[in-house]
């Protein structure tokens, strides 16, 4: 359990808190099951995940990275989630041939990658490893358009990397940038904008401390691993002439892609920041979602500067380079993002929910209040106003509630605990009331890629885009 106003583990017998922290487990385990199984059957048909689903099936299955025809080339730029995307969507899809399976096994994929590396990261620096595993699945369904982990598409598994690699750079430097770089060429190139700033701000501190800057060369050598392999890869199955073409449709799709928001830095002004928000799907947006994504990564980094030594102390991160690593995907999706679709927000909502959690479990926290604020900005996350308004206001009055401190403590963790649950009900229920969607697609048995398959799965024509 969580230390709010004392120490819970002196407050409670060690008997009763694992007994608490089995039941949590179980209870959280069963709703995020039915959740996740009932997004799982109401989701449409989403192009990216048939794409992300077909051409890492064949990764896996043949080393061909191939979506052809709905994305052309083998190993083309157009494939933008790497293996490290779909591996359980890949397992779930080839002992099933089901999207539904696929569907919750590519979560659970996700799911197993945050707790592997909590078991690592746990152990290294003596934190509580049942209470990170206790809110591994419920951190994952707070993350705004979790849903992106069901269809396979990369963002969720890679910023899961990218943020354990994080907290790993001080005291395992070369794994950690051979993790980044995997999470950016194998996951999600995206993440090429928190690493430089992560590891460009890292390089500051070190030339502010030391007045020199640390062991550049060998960590190029480390960051450059999944490069090569992918490239050799990429020669292997295509040849030397395809790979040349490849690069160069690379460098055009990040400089040319509108996507990309190169062309919008040529042309930056206030008035066309305003006119992309309006122009994207932003402007759709409920309040809720606004607020999530807009303010709590500004409300994010001012908690985390508060507590700056509790970071540095545990972890031997400074302040700069995470706060660095947030805003350059934040700044890069509000000022330069022309679409400004809500599952690449993931790269900086994923690093401060974890942070956030791992804040709150680990005990870092410089004060009583930290702890209160920090369940606000969580609270934020849940998918109800209403629910969030009634969260803070009974979580403020017991703060200023006079109880004693064990009392305070033990009622604090039985809210927290509850609203997290209430709010995996409420979103239940929604899901619940969706139709079901019927991916019972006989057709798509013998390829995702034959016609027959994709032409069933879309509920859109391929060719003319026209919708059925």
């Amino acid at each position: 359990m969580i230390n709010f106003y004392s120490n819970i583990f002196n407050d409670l017998s060690q008997k009763t808190i694992k007994v608490s922290q089995f039941i949590l487990f179980v209870i959280t385990n069963i709703f995020v099951f039915n959740l996740v199984l009932g997004n799982a059957n109401t989701m449409n048909s989403f192009e990216d995940e048939i794409n992300s689903l077909a051409s890492n099936y064949n990764f896996f299955t043949s080393l061909n990275f191939d979506a052809e025809p709905l994305i052309p080339f083998n190993y083309g730029v157009g494939l933008t989630s790497g293996p490290l995307s779909a591996i359980g969507g890949v397992i779930g899809w080839a002992v099933s041939k089901n999207f539904v399976i696929a569907r919750v096994s590519n979560f659970y994929y996700v799911c197993i990658l945050q707790i592997l590396f909590s078991i690592f990261i746990a152990k290294e620096f003596k934190l509580n490893l049942r209470n990170l595993i206790i809110f591994t699945t419920l951190q994952i369904t707070l993350v705004p358009w979790w849903i992106g982990s069901l269809y396979s598409i990369g963002e969720v598994a890679s910023t899961i990397i990218f943020f354990n690699s994080i907290l790993l750079f001080q005291k395992y430097r070369s794994l950690s940038i051979l993790l980044m770089s995997s999470s950016i060429i194998f996951g999600k190139f995206l993440l090429i904008l928190p690493f430089f700033a992560f590891y460009g701000g890292s390089q500051f501190i070190s030339f502010l401390s030391k007045r020199k800057i640390n062991n550049s060369f060998k960590d190029f050598i480390y960051f450059s691993i999944p490069f090569i392999c992918w490239y050799v890869l990429i020669i292997f199955k295509t040849g030397v002439d395809y790979f040349l073409k490849y690069l160069t449709d690379f460098i055009l799709f990040i400089f040319v892609y509108q996507d990309s928001g190169v062309e919008s830095a040529r042309k930056i002004s206030f008035d066309l920041i305003v006119q992309q928000i309006q122009d994207s799907e932003v402007s759709q947006w409920s309040m809720a979602s606004l607020i999530r994504i807009f303010l709590v990564p500004l409300f994010a980094v001012i908690v985390f500067y508060r507590n700056k030594d509790g970071i540095l102390n545990k972890f031997g991160v400074h302040i700069l380079p995470l706060t660095l690593s947030i805003l350059s995907t934040y700044s890069w999706f509000w000022i330069l993002s022309p679409t400004k679709y809500m599952r690449h927000t993931k790269h900086f909502t994923i690093i401060i929910l974890f942070l956030l959690f791992l804040l709150l479990i680990g005990d870092l926290l410089k004060s009583n209040f930290d702890k209160l604020i920090i369940i606000s900005i969580i609270s934020l996350f849940f998918g109800d106003l209403i629910f969030i308004v009634v969260i803070n206001s009974l979580m403020y009055f017991l703060y200023f509630l006079k109880l004693n401190l064990k009392t305070k403590n033990i009622l604090m963790n039985l809210l927290f605990s509850s609203f997290l649950l209430i709010n995996l009900i409420i979103n239940l229920n929604e899901t619940n009331s969706k139709t079901i969607v019927n991916l019972d697609l006989p057709n798509c048995s013998d390829g995702l890629t034959l016609e027959k398959c994709f032409t069933d799965y879309l509920y859109y024509d391929i060719y003319t885009g026209e919708k059925k």
